[in-house]
């Protein structure tokens, strides 16, 4: 881990309204023509609040619920929080209301979720009918389903606070971070604080999110729909009501990565709610693994046998992953074949791959004990997984991955756009092979990667946790393995970051003569594609890497 700051800066009482004016101006200066009425209204709002009102108005915005009781909004630093609640309500940025009160279901389930059961059970006292068991009594779960399903008539109670612009607030944020999760704003207070450091773009250079009105409003709407999905699904919406939500959103006419995720998540809770046909219809909307799989799953199940096998096909002929060229592989295999037992690639890897015993109280760290395992046979091992390759790859190409502002649209941004999409390598193919090319043996590219490492320790990278172990291993790894070898492993991350910067052995082992990679399996653990991926690439490659089956002692 990287090493904690010794002298923590001390904020301001108010530093969040700050970052919170400086989200507006940055947004303002560069998408002005991009926000809706909407959003401008609730700016210039906003803006002619008094200081109070605002400091209470972010704090409300940048907290998770939309519902609040009055008592929760007491900071020390605003001095009269009546007055700001009441200056809020007056411009209409926030509503009060009785839970009781509130007609919609899903903004009646998040009132009530926000409440302790000591809230609950005195809002039970306001209704007009009684409760078939007595509040003290019900479990909380029981109380929210009986005041969530309530018709009847009730007693005046106590308010809460709704936040009612949500929606427009979430805009600025997302035209700033690229998407309007609450969570954002901590990236501010992260990099005042020391914890990171992000690099010092000149803002003037930074790229636009979007280029257009509608572009920015599709691309928000494609996040907003996420995030409203994932409540649906939190309160209990029925699936087929929540498909049919979908079915009526507008589609975006623009490819978003978000609008993908989106889509498979969807497809994925429809299947688990036993609505296949309604998933595929879902899944269709995205070309994004596991998409193609899921279809060819449903397709085969209500035996479009036809479809099924044409479109896995498709799939063989150009695969995105590791997952669905093994996916394609077994399919088809298993549906031309002829009659006898068929096992999949990966199963018969792990089969033929030889055991071990280990002593039983490794169940819970099973890595832990093959490394105890080799250490008695006298070598030496650690559980290194991902992490060294990915520094690898963090640091070779760390003049690459930022070597400008050009795929940077905010100065809070932890890697470029591009680096997990899947047109990251077409669009530096040329600077990647000529940052390889500048080396030619182990001991160079080893002297530089050591160089970078002390250069750029604690600056954000996405493939880089600054561990004090990291360097002793880098160093083993160029030590024992070729350059060529290296390079054609992060060459081949480089084609996929965000598929193939995981996948690795679990353990790399060594001794003065001997130098391998493990992968552990114990119990019913499966090889996944992409470790069976890395296996064999490393083989080819020639760099010893094995399976290893763990039973345990009685």
């Amino acid at each position: 881990m990287m090493d904690a700051p010794k002298n923590t800066p001390e904020l301001p009482p108010d530093y969040y309204l700050h970052y919170f004016h400086y989200v507006l101006d940055f947004v303002g200066q560069r998408y002005a023509d991009f926000a809706d009425e909407a959003a401008r209204r609730f700016e210039a709002t906003f803006r002619a609040l008094s200081y109070e009102a605002q400091c209470l108005y972010v704090r409300i915005a940048n907290r998770k619920p939309v519902f609040f009781l009055p008592e929760d909004l007491y900071y020390p630093e605003i001095g009269n929080p009546a007055a700001a609640l009441e200056e809020l309500h007056k411009n209409k940025l926030i509503e009060r209301v009785m839970p009781l009160a509130i007609a919609d279901d899903l903004l009646r389930a998040e009132a009530l979720k926000s409440l302790t059961k000591a809230r609950l059970e005195q809002l039970c006292t306001a209704l007009d009918e009684p409760l078939p068991i007595a509040p003290k009594k019900a479990r909380k779960g029981d109380l929210l389903n009986f005041l969530h399903s309530y018709q009847g008539r009730f007693q005046p109670h106590f308010e809460l606070i709704w936040q009612i612009s949500e929606r427009e607030v979430a805009f600025w944020k997302f035209l700033f971070f690229g998407n309007p999760e609450q969570e954002n704003m901590s990236q501010f207070v992260i990099r005042d604080l020391g914890n990171a450091q992000f690099h010092d773009w000149d803002e003037t250079q930074l790229s636009a999110l979007a280029h257009s009105a509608q572009e920015a409003q599709e691309y928000f709407a494609a996040h907003w729909n996420f995030l409203t999905f994932k409540r649906l699904v939190k309160h209990g919406v029925p699936p087929q009501a929540v498909f049919e939500w979908f079915d009526a959103l507008p589609k975006p006419s623009f490819s978003f990565p978000v609008f993908d995720k989106f889509c498979l998540r969807l497809g994925e809770w429809l299947e688990k709610n036993k609505l296949p046909d309604e998933a595929l219809t879902v899944y269709r909307y995205t070309e994004k693994p596991p998409s193609r799989e899921r279809q060819v799953r449903i397709l085969h199940r209500r035996s479009d046998t036809d479809e099924a096998l044409a479109l896995c096909m498709s799939i063989a002929e150009n695969p995105q992953t590791a997952d669905e060229q093994l996916f394609a592989q077994d399919f088809i295999r298993r549906h031309t074949q002829g009659k006898g037992t068929f096992r999949k690639t990966v199963t018969e890897q792990l089969l033929n791959a030889p055991a071990i015993t280990v002593d039983a109280a490794y169940k819970n760290y099973v890595e832990g004990g093959v490394v105890q395992y080799y250490r008695e046979w006298g070598f030496r091992a650690v559980h290194s997984e991902n992490y060294v390759w990915r520094g690898l790859f963090g640091l070779m190409l760390w003049e690459v991955i930022y070597d400008g502002p050009q795929f940077f649209h905010h100065p809070l941004q932890r890697h470029p756009t591009n680096l997990f999409h899947a047109d990251f390598y077409c669009q530096r193919q040329a600077a990647i092979h000529a940052q390889f090319n500048r080396f030619t043996e182990s001991v160079t590219a080893w002297a530089y990667v050591e160089q970078l490492y002390h250069r750029q320790k604690g600056m954000v990278n996405a493939f880089i946790g600054w561990r004090e172990v990291f360097l002793p291993l880098a160093e083993l790894y160029f030590s024992r393995m070729s350059w060529e070898q290296i390079r054609e492993v992060l060459l081949q991350i480089a084609r996929n970051p965000k598929e193939n910067a995981r996948g690795f052995p679990d353990l790399t082992v060594w001794s003065e003569t001997d130098f391998f990679f493990v992968e552990v399996k114990s119990g019913n653990d499966q090889l996944s594609a992409r470790q069976y991926f890395w296996l064999q690439y490393f083989n080819r490659l020639q760099i010893p890497a094995q399976i290893l089956r763990v039973c345990f002692s009685a």
